[in-house]
């Protein structure tokens, strides 16, 4: 199958400092913002791996553990086209990349530095999904946008002592899981699943400056104009950033064709 893709990153209106990062199936955020979409055409038979890292709000230097993480995914992307277990490589990516970040924190920047990871590796027929903290991932199929991560935050506690149809709080929960997180205090376990691909399928991977800003309905009329992922990606930002631009945001939109 033929593949579209386009990321942008953009600081947001309220931020100088840029935390988030990507693996575009190699390339990475360079300097502080995607001052114009990055485009990408390939097939599926190459495998391809796309994934944004949101480096943990709040924390100094977030993007330190963001940059490792996407160092460690393009450098593994190698690797992964040339062994058929997708699933294990992705979370060994993770891993990898929490090792990586432990160790920076104890040996160089001594303070804690966390980092989501949201990943989709696109492989012959398949897609393979790998995600740690609460940057989304959506499947657009049949003009229905599904979101296909998991949330590792407290919202699952809230729900699970509170029942499935709660009202959430009007608050941001915190995570639960993120890399950066040292063994003795929790063994990392992403979340991975994998599904095959259709044609026309579109899926938007995206930190969660995005969606703070324009709510899933409004994404979803966005995807459903199906316009090329360059101009789909550039005017989701757009929307973010005349919502308030909050957070850095970053997004990647990929085509199934």
């Amino acid at each position: 199958m033929k593949i579209s893709a386009s990321v942008v990153s953009h600081p947001g209106n309220c931020r100088d400092k840029n935390e988030d990062n990507f693996c575009f199936n190699g390339k990475k955020l360079e300097g502080n913002a995607t001052l114009r979409p990055i485009r990408f055409y390939g097939r599926t038979s190459a495998s391809i791996l796309m994934g944004i890292f949101d480096g943990m709000g709040g924390i100094k230097a977030g993007e330190v553990a963001s940059r490792i993480a996407t160092d460690v995914a393009c450098s593994a992307i190698s690797e992964i086209k040339d062994r058929p277990d997708t699933i294990a490589q992705l979370v060994n990516i993770c891993k990898q990349a929490n090792t990586v970040t432990c160790n920076e924190m104890l040996n160089v920047i001594k303070q804690r530095i966390g980092t989501t990871a949201s990943m989709l590796c696109f492989r012959d027929e398949n897609y393979y999904l790998c995600n740690i903290g609460d940057s989304p991932i959506y499947l657009f199929r049949d003009n229905v946008l599904k979101p296909i991560f998991h949330e590792h935050t407290e919202k699952e506690n809230f729900l699970r002592i509170h029942g499935a149809n709660a009202i959430l709080p009007k608050k941001k929960f915190k995570l639960t899981q993120n890399i950066g997180i040292f063994p003795e205090e929790m063994e990392i376990e992403p979340f991975v699943i994998s599904g095959e691909l259709i044609k026309e399928d579109r899926f938007l991977i995206t930190s969660d400056g995005l969606t703070d800003m324009v709510d899933e309905t409004e994404i979803a009329d966005v995807l459903s104009k199906r316009m090329s992922p360059a101009r789909t990606t550039k005017q989701l930002l757009q929307r973010a950033l005349n919502n308030g631009g909050k957070d850095n945001t970053t997004i990647i939109c990929i085509d199934i064709r």
